[in-house]
């Protein structure tokens, strides 16, 4: 049988046609039951966020290498509103905000490559470690837009959409200002580097690393784990646990007057170490009073006054212009002087301490970031007195300190040594020549 050759066209137009039209069909479908899906998943994860009457703990890593460790923030969800507590003050634009206070900022649960919960209207507490500057384009690395990974009643898995890390909320059943007291005053109850004790039978040793809050345990011949751990009300938790000869540690109790810390593992065996300080550590309000810093060209008269709210203490009285800042170092019980902007005068002159190879030539910078420090710990020989510690910068060891100035923008070479008035007097009541020349004690007057 013969086709006439225009019906044979038409035909197969058709037949493509339909099988066009039942394949667009097929894709509508199946987009559509995505979409759905998506926003079914959305709208459960908003159900869950909202329905917490006090709201959530958030054990938030702030970097990809997580170089400040983990941070506790609480956040109560209303409609498109979080209000959010932190528990440290925040340090990234003027006026701070104070450790446990709250912030309300927008929020919103988007489809953006998976469900996504992100802080698109700034937040100070939320955007402290993501706000860019001058010198870090990102921040601090942090996070603002989270990937959803798990919702269930009482936690919800996150995933940093910049870093990576892993990071959950937990719902919390008592007033966020209450639990947030509850961390910050066991934050600052925990401070032990080294503790020994046992699991059961089983001998153990641990390090905390408290910058980054990470514990390790070890035990037997070269066996240990560790992980990163966050503050909770009297004690630590751990978001992954801790596996120790095949039992998991998930938290720790800590009895601040006893300096033990105690729990069960996962096969209910007691947990018990007894923390330990070395001796020339020194705590926070040991370093407070009179002294005099020695050094090889001349001597300074200078008073430690504690400023705790910004764990750190001010020398005063070495210039009637300036303050110079050492911060708290509390795992090692010491101060650290880096490099440090003085001041600012005439709204273009601004005057750095900066650290120096040695006193006669050498290297040194004005960039705060500078590795180059100074580290002053207890004087176990002289009780009441504490030593300079040189710490190096590469292959340059930073022994000494420079008061220079410059004019214009960051990133312009030094002028020179800063004029008199901006230099430290030394005890004769002449100005040095611009110059801390290797200091090696802090003498108790």
């Amino acid at each position: 049988m013969r086709y006439n050759k225009l019906f044979l066209v038409s035909m197969f137009a058709i037949v493509a046609s339909m099988f066009q039209s039942c394949l667009k069909d097929q894709e509508d479908i199946f987009d559509d039951n995505g979409a759905v899906r998506s926003q079914e998943y959305l709208d459960n994860a908003k159900k869950v966020l909202t329905s917490s009457e006090h709201g959530w703990i958030f054990n938030y890593f702030p970097n990809r290498d997580i170089k400040f460790g983990g941070c506790v923030y609480t956040l109560k969800f209303e409609g498109s509103e979080v209000f959010a507590r932190y528990e440290k003050k925040t340090t990234q634009k003027t006026p701070y905000i104070e450790a446990n206070t709250e912030v309300k900022s927008l929020y919103s649960l988007c489809e953006d490559n998976g469900p996504t919960l992100t802080f698109d209207t700034y937040n100070e507490l939320l955007h402290e470690f993501a706000t860019p500057s001058s010198g870090a384009y990102q921040g601090k690395d942090g996070d603002f837009e989270f990937m959803i990974m798990e919702v269930a009643d009482d936690v919800i898995k996150l995933r940093g959409k910049r870093t990576g890390n892993t990071m959950y909320l937990r719902r919390l059943t008592e007033p966020a200002e209450d639990y947030m007291a509850k961390v910050i005053a066991s934050a600052d109850n925990v401070f032990l580097t080294q503790a020994a004790g046992t699991i059961g039978s089983l001998q153990i040793t641990a390090d905390i690393d408290l910058d980054v809050r990470y514990l390790q345990v070890n035990w037997g011949e070269g066996q240990g784990d560790g992980n990163y751990f966050f503050p909770v009300p009297g004690g630590i938790s751990f978001d992954e646990p801790i596996e120790v000869n095949g039992a998991k540690i998930s938290q720790l109790n800590f009895d601040v007057d006893q300096l033990i810390y105690s729990g069960k593992d996962s096969n209910g065996n007691d947990i018990s170490m007894t923390g330990f300080v070395p001796d020339d550590y020194t705590y926070f309000d040991e370093f407070a009073g009179d002294y005099m810093i020695i050094g090889r060209e001349a001597n300074f008269n200078t008073t430690l006054v504690a400023d705790k709210d910004n764990n750190c203490y001010r020398f005063t009285g070495l210039n009637s212009k300036w303050d110079l800042i050492a911060q708290y170092n509390k795992s090692k019980g010491s101060l650290e002087i880096y490099t440090q902007e003085l001041g600012v005068d005439n709204g273009r002159n601004i005057y750095f301490l900066m650290a120096d190879e040695t006193n006669d030539s050498g290297s040194f910078s004005f960039m705060t970031n500078f590795d180059g420090h100074f580290t002053i710990m207890k004087d176990l020989e002289n009780p009441g007195d504490f030593k300079f510690i040189y710490n190096a910068n590469g292959n340059q060891i930073q022994n000494s300190a420079m008061f220079y100035y410059y004019t214009g923008g960051m990133g312009t070479e030094p002028r020179g040594w800063a004029p008199t008035a901006w230099r430290p007097v030394t005890t004769e009541g002449k100005n040095n020549l611009g110059a801390l020349a290797k200091p090696t004690r802090l003498v108790k007057r």
